[in-house]
């Protein structure tokens, strides 16, 4: 009996997953369909196509409601393809969706000629976001072409609006419109990050924002752990961050733990390309100036001595369907 029951509630969590997982990680597609008129085109066919697993999902706009809304899309590039019997093909070649935000998109379809055409957009486009949250999306574009000290994420956060990085101190970290370092949230694949406690238990090791590690604030601050270097490339690898995304107000009430910004990581997955990559950034005293204060007062060059190397491999287990990604460090 006991083994029937443990079945039957782990089937019963198999079937609630998806249904839960669209608040965490994915994005959400609203498309309306019109014709030359304007009016809404009904039982027009969709087919969404994922650019790096070619994943595809299909779905069609009813009569009621008047618009296709399709949930759970993972962050990405994908191909959007609009048919109806009567009218020219429509298709968008490269679609951005981000993670945990919906989009519109409003297709304006052609009535067919005698010698119909597909329209094509080939440029990579965004869709007007529905959400009324204010922030910044980086995508793993930025992420691999920007200069960024230590391989951290920390030091992108500042360049979504309303963000400054007061320092090291117990007042300083990332601040969003004001608030401590100690409010702000952070999440990896929908998952806490957070190091801090809270209820008056012990302080957290002293990182660049104060105590209680990056951001952190001692025994009631929220932060992420840091390396010696004072990095938090020891939680996650810029090389295997598919979407940084930083939320500073107007966040919608699954954020709603701390008032601060709502900081959300997505990692990088496979896709039907087997690929890997190596990297290694070194620092060491030998390469280094001496600074201008030591050279004044006839002081040598401080000890530095750091090495951060990293492997990342990824690629299909069964094509379209099942991949995997690994970073060894």
């Amino acid at each position: 009996m006991v083994r029937n029951k443990t079945r039957f509630m782990v089937v019963c969590l198999s079937l609630l997953a998806p249904a839960l997982l669209p608040s965490q990680e994915t994005g959400s597609l609203r498309i309306t369909v019109t014709d030359p008129s304007g009016a809404i085109v009904p039982d027009a066919q969709i087919l969404l196509s994922d650019e790096f697993n070619g994943t595809r999902r299909i779905a069609a706009v009813d009569n009621d409601p008047s618009f296709c809304l399709v949930n759970g899309l993972d962050p990405g590039i994908y191909r959007l393809q609009v048919t109806k019997a009567g009218f020219d093909a429509y298709i968008i070649e490269k679609l951005r969706i981000h993670a945990r935000e919906g989009q519109v998109v409003r297709i304006p379809l052609r009535l067919a000629s005698a010698a119909s055409q597909a329209i094509t957009v080939t440029g990579e486009i965004e869709g007007v976001s529905s959400e009324p949250s204010a922030g910044t999306t980086v995508d793993g574009k930025y992420l691999s072409d920007l200069p960024v000290n230590s391989r951290g994420f920390e030091s992108l956060l500042t360049l979504s609006r309303g963000v400054t990085n007061a320092g090291d101190g117990p007042d300083g970290g990332i601040h969003a419109n004001g608030l401590r370092s100690n409010t702000n949230y952070y999440m990896v694949d929908g998952v806490s990050a957070n190091t801090g406690v809270g209820g008056g238990g012990p302080a957290l090791p002293a990182g660049p924002g104060g105590p209680g590690g990056f951001g952190g604030s001692g025994a009631n601050g929220t932060g992420v752990a840091t390396n010696a270097s004072g990095s938090s490339s020891g939680l996650i690898s810029l090389d295997a961050v598919k979407e940084l995304q930083v939320q500073v107000s107007a966040f919608a009430p699954e954020f709603g733990r701390s008032p601060g910004a709502q900081i959300s990581i997505t990692s990088r997955g496979g896709t039907n390309e087997l690929h890997a990559s190596a990297s290694g950034f070194y620092r060491n005293t030998s390469l280094n100036a001496n600074d201008w204060f030591n050279n004044q007062n006839r002081l040598g060059r401080g000890t530095e001595r750091l090495a951060d190397t990293a492997l990342t491999a990824g690629g299909p287990v069964q094509k379209n369907k099942t991949f995997f990604s690994r970073r060894i460090s």
